[in-house]
């Protein structure tokens, strides 16, 4: 259950906004910022976004993502819609 909602879980965030790794250390030092504060607003545990922390650290970012992911899909944030022509 907890596989098919984490799942779940990722194909909406993906869907609303697509959030990407850094690539600069100026963009992970903001990222981790904002992850902290997103996990501030959601109220994930401690030990959850020490962990998040850590791993993106040692360059897996992965869980760090997922906290974000997670916050625009409470909050309904969607990535602009892309004009074709």
């Amino acid at each position: 259950m907890r596989l098919l909602f984490s799942h779940l879980k990722m194909s909406l965030s993906e869907a609303l906004m697509p959030v990407k790794e850094p690539k600069t250390k100026e963009e992970a030092k903001a990222l981790l910022e904002l992850i902290l504060w997103v996990s501030d607003k959601l109220n994930i545990g401690e030990r959850d976004v020490e962990d998040a922390i850590d791993r993106a650290l040692e360059g897996d970012w992965s869980l760090a993502l997922d906290i974000l992911s997670t916050y625009y899909v409470m909050k309904g944030i969607q990535a602009p819609k892309r004009k074709f022509q």
